[in-house]
């Protein structure tokens, strides 16, 4: 979808569209390999050689380079992320996780967000059950002042890993989705 398409893209650009030593061919076979669903609808009639690719890589440039969709989407993840009604480590990590990639996916296509910090707060406090919004609360150095979004994003990160610490004493096991990025 439109908001893995930067991703997508820059991934794809430096690796294979700028690569000299590729043919537009070889570049043709790569894209046609590394799209699926709509993206390969749109170009499946076009046959792998040399003089297709410059034409895939347009349609699907045309098509999904669309900053204003792109930021639509990113910011429909966070305004749509469910309110949580009870203390949940994977919920507040979902959050931290969802603000943080969403945030630097529209930083990524050249939206200035560092100004966001009061408004993405408030959107954070109102996702959080009462019992964390009561932790903040009390945890703010100055509670006359909005606190930065760092500040923020810090918390939420210490307040999950509290939550998976206190889970694993009871004996609980971690949600099936919590996946260390390590093997071990």
């Amino acid at each position: 979808g439109y908001e893995n398409w930067t991703a997508f893209h820059d991934l794809f650009q430096k690796l294979i569209h700028s690569n000299d030593a590729l043919s537009s061919t070889e570049k043709m076979h790569y894209l046609k390999s590394h799209v699926d669903g709509e993206a390969a609808r749109l170009i499946q009639h076009l046959h792998i050689s040399e003089r297709n690719y410059e034409t895939a890589w347009d349609i699907i440039t045309k098509r999904y380079h669309n900053t204003r969709l792109i930021t639509s989407k990113l910011l429909d993840k966070i305004l749509d992320f469910p309110v949580s009604h009870k203390e949940d480590a994977h919920q507040v990590r979902m959050l931290h996780d969802t603000i943080h990639e969403c945030l630097e996916g529209i930083n990524n296509i050249g939206h200035d967000t560092t100004s966001w910090g009061p408004i993405i707060t408030k959107l954070i406090s109102r996702k959080w059950d009462t019992e964390t919004n009561r932790i903040f609360e009390q945890s703010l150095k100055n509670p006359t002042e909005t606190p930065a979004l760092e500040e923020v994003m810090e918390f939420m990160k210490s307040r999950f890993q509290s939550l998976e610490a206190l889970a694993m004493k009871r004996g609980d096991q971690p949600p099936s989705s919590y996946k260390p990025n390590w093997v071990g």
